[in-house]
């Protein structure tokens, strides 16, 4: 019998898994590997290979345990049989990857099954690779530092991506609150702003400087493109606006424009950089705004009377940062409009006149956007004029997500109708306090 044993042990040695696993270059791997098989012959042998190998092994002997095991401690991968009593090997890579914390370890299938449903089958469950038996260790071995390397890289890639998503909130938080501009209320005029970025943070710029002589700056700018290269050229045109703005004696649309090129294309050196923009002076002594418009979508002007003019579609340039002539914005390109109490001024970003509608496609335009504003003008002064455009658009069945959007509502007052006048708190909170008490009156 001694004889026939050895034998016997010979022939095991020379067909085992563990065969291969003595030559030089062996494969030495790291990882946490969940083996899950309700023969112990194969749980040990699968033990042997991999603990060999450098991994760390834990086992189960059904689907239960080993969905058990891995919710207490997410393993790098895991080996499954495909053929056990109770919850299959599908299953089991089923609930793998349903389950949150382990939707992201990789699966080896381990099966006897040749068809190439079953292995379809092992594939739409979840499984990323699968090992046939009898299995040869270095086949295993291979198969399972494949897993292995692709786990280790989703998770480097997962967590670049996590950290890149908390700077961008970040950067976004940051950009809400520099366009957090309070309503603006003069014995002229009453303006109040709405601003709702499609992504984190947004391409969308606008501000208001008083100037020393008395009269108002107001200006909306739209960067090309979306995310962070917008933001930053928004970010970089809000500072250098107002550098310009209070740099020059007598600030025309024409010089702030011009100025605004010129740094624009001095400092971001890219052909496909640009912003396109309106911006607007106002003077008190004439009740005139003199605008220019550099490539923005023309404001919309509504009469007190209810009449819808497009007073800036003609004049104007080409858009921040596209222009390279040696002068490019002119007082030629500049338009004077004339306003009276009453009258309402609306400047808006092409988030929203490019607006597409949920069912047909079509794009919103201005003529609708129009219809829009003049029932937002006519409805009253509010603080959340602007808002109401957006939201008119939006009830319309209009999908204003897709792009930025921003709407600056401007709307003309009568000095001698005034219900309120006084010095209040620079807040949002007392602002709105104080607007609710003017609607009340």
């Amino acid at each position: 019998l001694l004889p026939s044993f050895n034998i016997f042990f010979m022939l095991w040695n020379m067909t085992s898994p563990l065969s291969d696993l003595s030559s030089p270059d062996a494969m030495t791997l790291q990882g946490r590997v969940l083996v899950v098989d309700d023969e112990p012959t194969n749980r040990l042998t699968l033990r042997m290979i991999l603990e060999k190998a450098g991994c760390t092994v834990c086992l189960a002997v059904d689907g239960s345990e080993a969905l058990e095991l891995a919710k207490k401690n997410p393993p790098d991968l895991a080996v499954v049989d495909v053929m056990m009593p109770g919850m299959n090997g599908f299953e089991v890579c089923s609930q793998l990857k349903a389950d949150k914390k382990t939707s992201h370890t990789p699966v080896i299938m381990v099966t006897s099954l040749q068809d190439v449903q079953d292995l379809e089958k092992g594939f739409t469950a979840g499984a990323t690779d699968y090992v046939t038996k009898p299995f040869r260790a270095r086949e295993l071995l291979a198969r399972v530092r494949n897993s292995l390397i692709l786990k280790s890289s989703t998770d480097k890639l997962r967590q670049q991506s996590q950290k890149l998503a908390r700077e961008i909130e970040l950067a976004g938080t940051l950009q809400q609150t520099m366009l957090e501009l309070p309503p603006f209320l003069s014995n002229e005029m009453f303006i109040n702003y709405e601003y709702r970025p499609s992504m984190d943070v947004s391409g969308d710029m606008f501000d208001q400087v008083v100037l020393p002589d008395g009269r108002l700056c107001v200006y909306l700018a739209d960067a090309a493109g979306h995310g962070v290269a917008a933001a930053l050229m928004s970010s970089f045109l809000k500072s250098a606006a107002l550098d310009v703005v209070r740099s020059q004696a007598y600030p025309t649309p024409a010089s702030i424009c011009e100025e605004l090129n010129a740094r624009f294309l001095a400092t971001i050196k890219m052909p496909t950089a640009y912003a396109t923009m309106f911006l607007g002076i106002f003077d008190p002594s004439s009740n005139t705004w003199n605008c220019m418009n550099c490539g923005h979508p023309s404001p919309i002007f509504v009469s007190k009377a209810g009449e819808i003019s497009f007073p800036f579609r003609v004049g104007g340039g080409l858009p921040i940062g596209l222009a390279a002539k040696k002068v490019n914005f002119t007082e030629e390109d500049e338009v004077l409009l004339r306003v009276e109490p009453g009258d309402t001024l609306f400047f808006y970003t092409d988030g929203l006149n490019e607006a597409t509608h949920t069912e047909t496609g079509e794009e919103c335009g201005q003529d609708i956007l129009a219809s829009a504003m003049k029932k937002t003008a006519t409805h009253g002064l509010s603080i959340r004029s602007s808002d109401r455009v957006i939201s008119s658009i939006a009830e319309l069945g209009y999908e204003v997500g897709e792009d930025d959007c921003s709407v600056v509502t401007i709307h003309m007052l009568n000095p001698t109708k005034l219900l309120f006048d006084a010095e209040i708190p620079a807040s949002y909170e007392a602002i709105e306090k104080m607007g609710a008490a003017v609607e009340q009156e």
